[in-house]
């Protein structure tokens, strides 16, 4: 028999405006229900009538009785689910959106590094002409540039696509082989090293697992080439920090931008710098609070994908993007 009414929990803690839009785009019986996902008996009481729970990440070992059949990501990383707490009939799906974003940040990185773009722009307002063509340095270009991809999913493909654009090359590694034009094609992770060999710039967009942390170290970047930017938008631990940090300061690069992070802040009110290392200090960083994507039209796209999963669930449809 058909049900009148669902519910969707979620934590108190994303109760902060990001997934207020859902109801917009609901269109079955859905009623929101919020607890603090920290009070493991509030939790359990409220997950056994619920229908969906919206959380990124899940850690508990709980009676879910017979009610629930969605554990819904409003991201798209999966590294904080743990996925042997879940019973097999309850489908954990996430939601993406975030590409179109996250390719035109590293677009912005990228040229700001070859252009000095704010580099010139800092000193004119100082009054010094650095970077003009009176008395140089000269800056550079993208056209010609190698950029090689870590991980050729939804966020490299978008990177691929504008960086074409710019007459740029492709080497992209990924765990499948993948024809992407009549030029360039994904080669296995086994060739990762090749990669840190011929690339300019390393934009890294795997997923967080066992076998991508620390995935960049001392040893990558002494592969790479003295100019080599490397971008980061996955996770923080793809990279090993302590090595980043010394291929920074020593210049084994030429320089990075960070996106993500390993120490992240619980409120705004204090001054929190994401690492103990003093990467703040660098003249070759760009560092970036985990922004890449947090534009004003992520929202709605991802309100919509997971009321879409929502109204699937309630019709007794497939759900899309579905992880497990």
């Amino acid at each position: 028999m058909k049900k009148n009414k669902f519910i969707y929990l979620i934590d108190e803690s994303n109760d902060d405006g990001r997934l207020d839009m859902i109801n917009k785009f609901l269109e079955s019986n859905w009623e929101k229900e919020v607890t603090d996902f920290k009070n493991l008996k509030s939790l359990e009481k409220k997950i056994i009538n619920a229908d969906a729970v919206i959380t990124m990440s899940w850690d508990y070992n709980l009676n879910y009785g017979n009610n629930l059949k969605l554990i819904q990501l409003p991201g798209a990383g999966v590294d904080e689910i743990n996925f042997k707490c879940i019973p097999k009939n309850i489908s954990v799906c996430n939601v993406y959106e975030h590409e179109i974003p996250i390719s035109e940040f590293v677009l912005t990185g990228m040229l700001n590094w070859v252009s000095k773009f704010i580099e010139i722009d800092e000193n004119l307002k100082r009054g010094h002409w650095y970077g003009s063509f009176l008395f140089g340095p000269r800056h550079n270009e993208l056209y010609g540039k190698t950029i090689g991809i870590v991980g050729y999913g939804k966020i490299g493909k978008e990177v691929w696509r504008r960086c074409k654009s710019f007459g740029m090359k492709l080497f992209a590694c990924n765990k499948s082989k993948k024809k992407i034009d009549s030029v360039n094609s994904t080669k296995p992770m086994e060739d990762i090293e090749e990669l840190y060999k011929v690339s300019d710039f390393i934009l890294l967009s795997v997923p967080l697992n066992s076998d991508t942390k620390h995935l960049i170290n001392l040893n990558s970047f002494k592969l790479m080439k003295k100019k080599a930017f490397l971008i980061n938008v996955s996770r923080g631990k793809i990279i090993n920090e302590d090595d980043l940090f010394t291929a920074l300061s020593k210049k084994i690069i030429g320089g990075a931008l960070i996106d993500t992070w390993n120490k992240y802040p619980t409120n705004n009110a204090d001054v929190f710098y994401p690492s103990e290392l003093k990467f703040h200090l660098l003249d070759n960083i760009y560092m970036s609070s985990h922004a890449s994507a947090w534009t004003e039209q992520l929202k709605p796209r991802r309100n919509k994908i997971i009321a879409t999963n929502l109204n699937r669930l309630a019709n007794g449809k497939k759900l899309l993007n579905v992880v497990t």
